[in-house]
């Protein structure tokens, strides 16, 4: 939460995104470090999204439909969606309703699973189990990639720059303050989600 903040504060605060300023500031040769690092991490992000999508594929149709025809199906979804997303805001309005459908779909599977909460809030606690059990560690470092993207900071200060807010102070002040509420409620939401996923997995 507090580098995508710093990250749509330097975006307003500039008027340029982050790649723009890495630009600017550093030498050719570590800005083309810089792109290689992100174009991995992109990838490296996308390859879960489309393996999880075609894993979830492949036992909804109790695997009739094989991986690759998975992969295939969600690589399509994808680009069907750019295709008919007119607007940066349409396209933000209909992942907006697509988290609202998660949202609702993991809400009301919590609700017919009847977790142990005492137990789950204790299990937000941080415990030495995390560094010494290799399992809860992978788990662990799954989560945090899958939440904290470092393309997605480059993304953020650009993005932020799209919201009609007065180039002014009093304006700019305005972006800040709610851009990182926006940012807050964006990083909770995918903690409730990724919280959902490990919870009904240990009560199932």
């Amino acid at each position: 939460m507090f580098i995508q903040y710093l990250s749509l504060k330097l975006g307003i605060a500039t008027e340029r995104d982050l790649a723009q300023c890495c630009r600017d500031a550093f030498h050719p040769y570590v800005n083309i470090l810089l792109w290689i690092v992100m174009e991995v991490a992109i990838a490296a992000t996308d390859l879960a999204e489309v393996l999880g999508s075609a894993i979830a594929i492949n036992l909804l149709s109790q695997g009739t439909i094989p991986l690759y025809a998975g992969v295939l199906i969600t690589a399509s979804n994808v680009l069907l969606v750019l295709l008919l997303s007119k607007s940066f805001r349409v396209l933000e309005l209909l992942i907006f309703l697509l988290v609202l459908v998660i949202i609702g779909c993991f809400t009301y599977e919590l609700a017919i699973a009847k977790p142990d909460m005492i137990m789950v809030f204790k299990g937000l606690v941080p415990s030495a189990d995390l560094v010494t059990n290799s399992a809860m560690l992978y788990i662990g470092i799954g989560i945090l990639g899958a939440t904290v993207m470092p393309h997605n900071i480059f993304l953020h200060s650009s993005i932020i720059q799209t919201r009609a807010y007065k180039r002014t102070t009093t304006g700019k002040k305005m972006a800040i303050r709610y851009g990182s509420i926006d940012s807050v409620v964006s990083l909770a939401i995918a903690l409730y989600i990724n919280a959902s996923i490990l919870i009904l997995s240990a009560v199932r």
